[in-house]
């Protein structure tokens, strides 16, 4: 099968450039059209709307955003961007771009029993947090400052509310990496075979095959 292009150019999203630093066969499988099951609850799905709608609506009415600290000042959300590099088009939809007098804040909404610390947090999340960093940048949202997880935690349950604690965790910026990645991208979807692979789908694909 040929690999996916459009106007000869290999497009990828945000989260799909982080599947390739867990798995390159699989990145390799996705170029060719061939994705992994994706298992995302649909309640995530629309805490994530309800969280961006209320910071629309408070954006709007003037009211405080309660994890809007200082002097930033949120001027998107859902901001679709995209940028080309080693003949990648990487394309990403922000859940929040906030400019401070300093630079900007890249924003990614997070549901959770409770907030990461700083060093999962880093390791879950820096390589799509660089990325959405690196759209905004090379779309003339300069410097990009910072990137920061808002955690949403369920604290109080009623029959009809429910509260939620919220947490906001920094994150590394490393554009280098992004870069990096892209060029990684495009010179493994050239490839003619697969890579190996080594995250568990591949390891199970490999346990079944040997039953069939």
């Amino acid at each position: 099968m040929e690999t996916n292009r459009v106007n000869g150019m290999i497009e990828v999203s945000v989260s799909v450039l982080g599947e390739l630093e867990k798995c390159e066969r699989c990145f390799w499988l996705y170029t060719r059209g061939v994705h992994k099951p994706q298992l995302f609850p649909s309640v995530l799905n629309a805490m994530d709307k309800l969280v961006k709608e209320d910071a629309i609506r408070r954006t709007r009415s003037g009211e405080m955003i309660r994890w809007l600290h200082g002097d930033g000042v949120l001027i998107g959300i859902d901001k679709q961007l995209q940028a080309v590099h080693g003949g990648v088009m990487l394309k990403g939809i922000l859940d929040g771009l906030v400019k401070r007098r300093d630079g900007y804040v890249v924003i990614d909404f997070k549901t959770s029993a409770s907030p990461y610390d700083l060093n999962k947090a880093n390791h879950y999340y820096q390589t799509q947090m660089s990325a959405y960093a690196y759209l905004c940048e090379a779309n003339g949202y300069r410097p990009v400052v910072r990137g920061e997880l808002i955690f949403y935690c369920p604290s109080i349950l009623s029959d009809k509310t429910a509260t939620f604690e919220i947490f906001n965790v920094p994150t590394i910026i490393d554009m280098d990496k992004v870069e990096k990645l892209l060029e990684r991208a495009n010179m493994i979807a050239q490839m003619p075979t697969p890579p190996a692979g080594s995250c568990e789908w591949c390891r199970y694909r490999e346990a079944a095959a040997r039953y069939e």
